[in-house]
């Protein structure tokens, strides 16, 4: 009798180690999952901490595809790789595509000749902050970095440019964009639509061909401690800034008709 209750002990502490082992390796992180090396790939964890994935070769995908896909808890790292595909004829696709929160894409790394270099899918919500930090994006079919609706996204100390058919910025969520170079779009360099918060903090614009900063009904913070740039305002937007001297506004768009000073309504 003394056999058989050691037996089932050993039995019950074997189907134990066996549950412990099964229960810990939910919250484990899969070694295949931390390699970006291939296009098309998806990375997405439980959480609640981020998992770290990187970037371990340079990658051409084809045209009218997305390169990789964040969903939740990730850290995609580039360690200085190059992400790129054919802007030839393209008319859909993006680079880096975010699906979810919290995520981050770190640089340095270059993303280039999508249709959309980064883009965060609309409805990902506001609580929980994905960010776009360190990289360079660059000749996109479309527009760089395009945030959708209902979504918090910080995109700081970027280079993006050459836009070839709209803007290096598309704001459509709640967004902060600051210290990043932002040139040579076709269109606006930074562009904040329907969004209840969009600001702008330090960033360099330059040879944008139509505004710097466009503003169409949204809530608009703008620090500048000087006035170098356009700042396009539509009909029904507010625009703050917060600098040492007045800037100019044109409201209508028109050339002509401006507000000057520190808080202007487009009405």
């Amino acid at each position: 009798s003394s056999r058989l209750a050691s037996n089932v002990r050993e039995l019950c502490m074997k189907k134990f180690i066996v549950a412990l082992g099964f229960a810990l390796s939910l919250f484990a992180v899969p070694a295949w999952a931390q390699s970006f090396n291939a296009c098309g790939q998806t990375f997405s964890y439980p959480g609640p901490s981020k998992v770290i994935v990187n970037m371990t070769v340079n990658l051409t995908c084809p045209a009218n595809t997305i390169g990789v896909t964040l969903g939740t808890f990730v850290t995609l790292q580039m360690n200085g790789h190059i992400l790129t595909s054919t802007n030839v004829g393209v008319t859909t696709g993006a680079g880096v595509q975010f699906t979810g929160k919290p995520n981050d894409l770190k640089g340095p790394g270059t993303i280039s000749g999508f249709y959309r270099n980064v883009r965060v899918l609309a409805n990902v919500g506001e609580t929980n902050v994905n960010s776009i930090n360190g990289i360079t994006a660059t000749a996109a079919r479309y527009t760089s970095i395009a945030i959708g609706s209902n979504s918090n996204t910080s995109v700081t100390n970027n280079v993006i440019r050459l836009s070839q058919t709209s803007s290096g910025v598309v704001c459509n969520g709640k967004c902060v964009v600051t210290g990043n170079t932002i040139n040579g779009h076709a269109v606006d360099g930074l562009r904040c639509t329907n969004t209840t918060s969009c600001s702008s903090y330090s960033n360099a614009f330059s040879s944008n061909t139509s505004q710097d900063i466009e503003v169409n009904n949204s809530n608009m913070f703008v620090e500048f401690r000087s006035c170098p740039h356009d700042i396009n305002a539509i009909l029904g937007s507010t625009v703050n800034l917060d600098e040492l001297s007045s800037c100019s506004i044109d409201c209508l768009n028109d050339g002509t008709s401006t507000y000057t000073g520190t808080t202007g309504v487009c009405n």
